[in-house]
């Protein structure tokens, strides 16, 4: 008969040890793929709804005009306060004269409350609708106007919202035909997101 020779308990525990230092090293490596794939995941979702957005904002600059704009800044430089006139019913659709001319019908309004870190849009009625653009709302119609109706939340996590001049740094207190809006996300388990895009109107 061969002889068998079993494990010494020593030897035992020093298999084991090794087998768990193991375990516990892949087991670190998943973890860190998982987190650093959720943390993309979350920052890829974040721009997605970012762009989307920022688009939106874009495509309805194009309806409106330069005149009926405002910029106010309540509570800091980081609160905008953008309203312009658009030419929309309340179902979202553009109201035009006979001619094709669009009627001005509301105010859209897009702001970023300080007492949180959202942003949000809400519409106010032009006080007579028209073909001409209507003069821009005060910073206090505006404060009255967010007050009455809130609106909706466009987006959270913002850490600030301001315009800027197209070639500077300067934050804007007046609108021009083209100029910058700047945006600072700072989504959960995620990198903040700096976004900046052309605000640009057609007239």
């Amino acid at each position: 008969m061969k002889n068998c020779r079993a494990f010494t308990l020593v030897e035992a525990l020093l298999t084991l040890s090794v087998y768990l230092l193991i375990l516990t090293f892949v087991g670190a490596l998943v973890s860190f793929g998982v987190r650093t794939f959720l943390r993309q995941n979350s920052q890829s979702d974040s721009q997605r709804e970012l762009l989307i957005k920022i688009g939106n904002l874009c495509d309805k600059l194009r309806l409106s005009a330069a005149p009926s704009a405002s910029l106010c800044y309540p509570t800091g430089a980081d609160d905008l306060h953008f309203s312009f006139a658009l030419p929309l019913d309340t179902h979202g659709q553009v109201v035009r004269d006979p001619a094709g001319q669009p009627i001005y019908q509301c105010y859209w309004i897009m702001y970023r409350r300080s007492s949180g870190s959202d942003l949000f849009q809400t519409r106010w009625p032009v006080a007579t609708p028209s073909i001409d653009p209507p003069p821009p709302l005060t910073a206090l119609q505006v404060q009255a106007a967010v007050t009455a109706q809130p609106g909706l939340k466009v987006l959270g996590e913002v850490k600030s919202f301001h315009a800027l001049d197209l070639n500077s740094t300067t934050v804007l207190a007046i609108p021009q035909s083209a100029f910058r809006l700047c945006l600072k996300l700072t989504p959960p388990s995620a990198p903040v997101l700096d976004y900046t895009v052309c605000a640009r109107f057609m007239r």
